[in-house]
């Protein structure tokens, strides 16, 4: 019934069209459907290391062999790391009393329009008073088949940089206790600044230690799409 209705619907409005032709009348462009993100787990436990890790495995796209190559990217990503603390954990096997730990998990902050954007984080803990949170990000165009920038988020001629700066500096200042130095350590974006996308902002944000105190955590600044004056692709906005 709903494939019916939908049907009866384009042909009304294409009916329309061709009557109205002249007053630029267009068909209207449906959404596409999101497509869906489950888990992977993968965990193993020793005296010497603790593993438990969620890897984002991804379905529905139409393009298998863009699928394949994402999928295979989030996996790569999180099993270097699992390569990379099983080798170290091989030598604190010679230190008593200590365990290493991986923690590695995901969260999609958008997922409509044939854009997805995703964010992994990872906790490793190899001794030491603290152990240390990486974040890393991935937002593709699942219609274009590329993974994108920062600029390629926006229009061109658009400073970006500028707005997404101010607004950094604003924030930081307004709240001193997170970042104790003010604006100092901060110097301006990067050109492959990290970034991921959420419902009607884009988010920048910095590792560890870059512009505050590990007790900060990982800074993160959300921007309101509103902010770049219609400088933002139309799907993100839709």
């Amino acid at each position: 019934m709903r494939r019916i209705g939908l049907k009866r619907i384009l042909i009304a409005v294409l009916g329309l069209c061709l009557v109205g032709g002249a007053a630029g009348c267009s068909l209207p462009v449906l959404s596409q459907r999101p497509v869906t993100v489950e888990s992977r787990e993968v965990t193993s436990q020793t005296d010497a290391l603790v593993v438990d890790m969620k890897i984002p495995v991804v379905s529905g796209i139409e393009d298998e062999e863009l699928q394949a190559r994402i999928n295979a990217e989030l996996e790569n990503a999180a099993l270097r790391e699992r390569e990379e603390i099983a080798r170290l954990a091989q030598v604190g096997e010679k230190l008593p009393g200590t365990t290493f730990e991986l923690y590695w998990d995901y969260r999609v902050t958008f997922n409509k329009n044939g854009i997805l954007s995703l964010v992994t984080t990872s906790y490793q803990y190899t001794g030491g008073a603290h152990g240390l949170t990486v974040q890393e990000s991935y937002t593709y165009d699942l219609k274009k088949g590329k993974k994108l920038s920062l600029a390629d988020i926006f229009l061109p001629g658009v400073d970006y940089k500028k707005v997404i700066n101010e607004e950094v500096k604003k924030q930081m200042a307004s709240d001193p206790d997170k970042f104790p130095d003010g604006v100092a350590a901060f110097t301006g974006i990067a050109d492959n600044q990290p970034y991921y996308l959420e419902e009607g902002s884009l988010v920048v944000y910095f590792g560890l230690y870059e512009i505050a105190p590990y007790v900060s955590g990982i800074p993160e600044f959300a921007i309101p799409f509103s902010r770049f004056d219609g400088g933002v692709k139309a799907e993100l906005l839709e």
